[in-house]
């Protein structure tokens, strides 16, 4: 089931007031509590073109920092952002995965569809944002 807050609601997480342009509504599925979270969370970038030196190297990060304090990672819904996740909860780690579409969307990927059911059973969540720009 898809979960939304507004920036008005009293469960929007506060630190996202301090953004440029927060976003106005969140939907999601999960853990509401991760977006609340003080701890030590740290964002992995992972393109569509990434080398595969690139992603081990991600995946070593991942391996290291699971020891460090870092309480989630936050991770785009890409096919290789997804096998950072995977890494990450073998890890023990939290996932928040973050994606532009809708959270049961058909345009996911067979990998994708599966690491976002992974990252929910593994009490991590999954957001979307939408960004409203207004314009005078």
């Amino acid at each position: 089931m898809n979960y939304s807050i507004t920036i008005l609601d009293e469960d929007y997480p506060k630190r996202f007031n301090n953004y440029y342009r927060p976003p106005l509504v969140i939907y999601y599925r999960g853990d509401l509590s991760l977006l609340h979270s003080t701890g030590n969370n740290i964002s992995l970038l992972n393109s569509k073109s990434t080398c595969n030196y690139a992603t081990e190297a991600l995946l070593q990060i991942i391996t290291g920092i699971a020891t460090g304090g870092v309480t989630a990672v936050v991770v785009p819904v890409t096919d290789g952002g997804m096998l950072l996740a995977s890494h990450a909860i073998k890890c023990g780690l939290k996932v928040i995965a973050v994606s532009d579409r809708a959270l049961d969307s058909d345009d996911y990927s067979s990998i994708q569809k599966a690491a976002l059911q992974d990252i929910l059973h593994s009490n991590g969540i999954c957001r979307r944002y939408i960004f409203v720009r207004l314009y005078k």
